[in-house]
């Protein structure tokens, strides 16, 4: 069992959701629960509607944002828990949730946990879903040995991780914020730590119109370079981890497989960009051009259908 647990609570301008994000984190079950929350520059900052909530709670605030990345280093600095878990101001905790992972998480040993979707912004009723649902079998247990495995399916893994393991890996690169989670595990993953997925109990991630999540699906159709930043961040982020991981030959093939894939569907947001917004003098730059260049095979295969569709989704 472990010696202590922190939970560090990252928050940026969501007071109204802050709030039950803090509520959970200090409603677990687990002994020796320590909660820091870090307020990434609010507008209005989130200590003076905490404290009166909650008595003796941990804020540290940024003076500017400086993103999730750099929030989350602030709270590892500021911790003390043998294990650390992160919990964004949007999502929330069943009161088990943290005592179950810790009954299994070790120095080495880093246990993630599911989460059930709760999207505000659904136009009628879903199915229930959550996280990793569609996590192949393969990818429940990993190691450095089946890399591969985790670089080619991408999961969104949350976990409970042990400090010693953070601090190894240098925690959060702010550079890659946005796939930061992605970039992170991967590193875990490199340094020898194994991922143990756990299936109960769940925790809760929720979609809103604030959200990254959303305010990248519902993207304005002129706003091309919000539309393209997670396409940027995927391609600058599978070709750092190359030289900056010690990776095997076949993580490096995914590697190239999955950059090739991310410039071919640049190259699609680029056509579809040109044709709404009547921009065509775009794809004549040297840089549209390039990307052309390299990504028309794949994008042959992604093929008029996939555009088409693009096209139909550009005005929601």
């Amino acid at each position: 069992m472990a010696a202590g647990v922190s939970v560090v609570v990252t928050s940026h301008d969501r007071p109204e959701l802050v709030v039950r994000a803090v509520e959970t984190a200090l409603a677990q079950t687990c002994p020796h629960v320590e909660v820091v929350v870090v307020d990434d520059g609010s507008i209005v900052p989130v200590a003076g509607l905490l404290a009166p909530r909650f008595e003796g709670l941990q804020v540290v605030r940024h003076d500017r944002p400086l993103g999730v990345s750099a929030a989350r280093n602030t709270g590892i600095a500021r911790s003390t828990g043998e294990f650390v878990a992160f919990l964004d101001d949007d999502d929330w905790w069943p009161p088990e949730l943290v005592s179950r992972l810790a009954e299994r998480a070790a120095p080495g040993t880093a246990v993630i946990y599911d989460s059930i979707v709760v999207d505000s912004c659904a136009r009628k009723p879903e199915t229930p879903r959550t996280l990793l649902e569609n996590l192949p079998a393969a990818c429940r247990r990993l190691d450095r040995s089946n890399m591969a495995r985790f670089l080619a399916t991408a999961p969104l893994f949350k976990a409970l991780i042990h400090r010693a393991d953070v601090e190894r890996v240098g925690g959060y690169n702010p550079r890659f914020d946005g796939l930061e989670d992605f970039h992170f595990f991967a590193k875990l993953l490199a340094a020898g730590v194994e991922l143990r997925v756990l299936d109960e109990p769940k925790g809760f991630y929720l979609v809103h119109p604030v959200s990254i999540t959303n305010a990248l699906r519902r993207a304005p159709r002129h706003d091309f370079a919000r539309r393209s930043a997670g396409i940027v961040t995927w391609l600058e982020l599978l070709g750092a981890l190359p030289g900056e991981l010690d990776l095997s030959p076949q993580a490096r093939r995914v590697c190239r497989r999955r950059r090739r894939y991310w410039r071919a569907r640049l190259a699609q947001a680029l056509l579809v960009d040109a044709i709404v917004n009547r921009s065509v003098r775009r794809l004549r730059s040297r840089t549209a051009l390039a990307t052309f260049a390299i990504a028309l095979p794949r994008l042959a295969l992604l093929g008029l259908r996939g555009i088409a569709l693009r096209l139909q989704g550009a005005g929601a």
